[in-house]
């Protein structure tokens, strides 16, 4: 029975009772209970389809970074942080040294990371188009660099997405979660980007790469 035709029903005899009123209460109180469920579930669905959105932007950027071989080459092949940079021997890309990615090879790169056109010699100042991987640890806490609202947790290289995989060709996802969350902990939160990359590499470890 429809909720209006229900409470006109009970109004057109004589007058509410008490147990009257507190039934039809307790039937507006759960609808707006629901209603309330359901905006919030709502509400973090088009908060998550945002963030998905700011994801893809911010990993099409890096994709277009890391198609200069330079920057690809510097970023997956040499250690270090901004400000020196280390030296090779590079992320291990390949670490069974087989030729190609396969699945339980995922590694996380390791260290401050910084996508750039500087060599890692010339790196001693902010570029404009630098991005900075920071590990935990290594940094104080919520100091993560901002981009588009979100912010990195880390990159991964693996296999190349199922129809690509081959020799020479892996996926580089970056890890993001939104900058209104307190942490990366908050998992429900995070989201993803994938970038197929092109590498060649030397006993397992990248030497040349370039983002597709």
């Amino acid at each position: 029975m429809p909720m209006f035709h229900f409470i006109k029903k009970i109004k057109s005899q004589s007058g509410f009772s008490l147990i009257q009123a507190m039934v039809i209460a307790g039937i507006l109180g759960t609808m707006a209970v629901v209603n309330l469920t359901v905006m919030n579930q709502q509400n973090r669905a088009n908060k998550k389809n945002d963030d998905l959105a700011k994801a893809e932007g911010v990993t099409s950027q890096i994709r277009q970074l890391l198609r200069d071989p330079n920057r690809c080459r510097h970023f997956l092949g040499d250690l270090g942080d901004p400000a020196t940079f280390g030296t090779p021997p590079g992320h291990p890309i390949d670490p069974n040294g087989d030729g190609s990615v396969d699945d339980g090879e995922q590694t996380v790169l390791q260290n401050t990371r910084a996508i750039t056109s500087l060599s890692p010699s010339a790196q001693t100042a902010i570029n404009p188009n630098l991005i900075l991987f920071k590990v935990f640890g290594t940094y104080n806490a919520n100091s993560e660099d901002v981009y588009n609202g979100l912010k990195i947790i880390n990159f991964q290289t693996g296999p190349a997405p199922p129809g690509m995989a081959a020799p020479g060709v892996a996926s580089l996802m970056v890890y993001y979660f939104p900058e209104r969350s307190s942490s990366y902990l908050q998992g429900d939160m995070n989201v993803s980007g994938e970038i197929v990359i092109d590498y060649s590499h030397t006993g397992g470890v990248v030497t040349t790469c370039a983002a597709r």
